[in-house]
């Protein structure tokens, strides 16, 4: 027989980091511990010592739809920008056939967190995916999850998902870039423009890691309304790429911080 397929799913990459120190603390030990070697001075270009922020804790939406026969429609309350979406879909398998899915599609926005690759006649399975919400404020996630399912009937699993992101914030851009070379000034800025429905104050800027960077806030106009500019300067002085996220601080009880995500690619002055 011939080997399934593998498995595709479009799904955007998260990154985070953790640093920690020291080691476990024994009760009775009474030897003297020694002193860490002395760690050199840190030359041009080297990272400062950072300690890692993530964030708050997103708001999470859980849900969980049940569809018999492989087609269906997921339909999701209007949800806030930086809310993540967290469903399940449950698979009901009213075929006389195993399904084996094979060439999952994702649809766009959405990322696949768990599948039940085979479910018997009359079984269920389940598919579960996230949504995260920080670039969609105004949007709306539509599209259609499809899947092979190695029956004759259905041979496709096709699942209509639905829902909008209310805006809390006009984010211009949610990611950016500082690229240029070593010993240039590379400085960037994105504009906060906040919602009408959901009027804020910046109170503050924090940063993941801010080793490679400078911020500075400022208040400013976008297309004749309030806003906020965050001015970004890169200060690595050796060629590399980093990233790094601005979680900016609000007064807003419904959505205290906001995300922007930073990209910096420093080349050779020599290249």
């Amino acid at each position: 027989m011939p080997k399934p397929a593998v498995f595709r799913a479009i799904a955007a990459t998260v990154f985070c980091c953790a640093f920690y120190a020291g080691g476990p603390v024994h009760a009775n030990a009474t030897a003297p511990q020694a002193k860490p070697p002395a760690q050199p001075s840190a030359g041009p270009g080297a990272p400062r010592p950072f300690a890692v922020y993530n964030g708050a804790p997103p708001r999470r939406i859980v849900g969980r739809t049940t569809i018999e026969g492989g087609r269906g429609g997921v339909r999701i309350e209007p949800v806030l920008q930086g809310d993540v979406v967290h469903h399940e879909i449950r698979l009901v398998n009213t075929s006389e056939e195993p399904w084996q899915f094979e060439d999952l599609r994702m649809c766009s926005g959405c990322m696949l967190d768990g599948l039940t690759k085979s479910i018997a006649p009359g079984a269920t399975g389940s598919l579960r995916f996230v949504v995260p919400t920080d670039a969609l404020g105004g949007q709306t996630v539509e599209g259609t999850i499809r899947a092979l399912t190695g029956a004759a009937d259905p041979r496709e699993l096709a699942l209509d998902v639905h829902f909008e992101v209310r805006e809390f914030a006009a984010l211009h851009p949610y990611r950016l870039w500082l690229s240029g070379r070593v010993g240039e000034a590379i400085e960037e800025t994105a504009i906060v423009v906040p919602n009408r429905a959901y009027p804020f104050t910046i109170t503050g800027i924090r940063t993941r890691k801010g080793v490679w960077i400078e911020t500075a806030l400022r208040e400013t106009e976008y297309e004749g309304r309030g806003a906020f500019a965050i001015d970004v300067r890169n200060i690595r002085s050796k060629a590399g790429p980093y990233q790094d996220v601005l979680f900016v601080q609000t007064d807003h009880p419904e959505r205290p911080e906001l995300k922007i995500r930073i990209e910096g690619r420093i080349e050779s002055a020599t290249e």
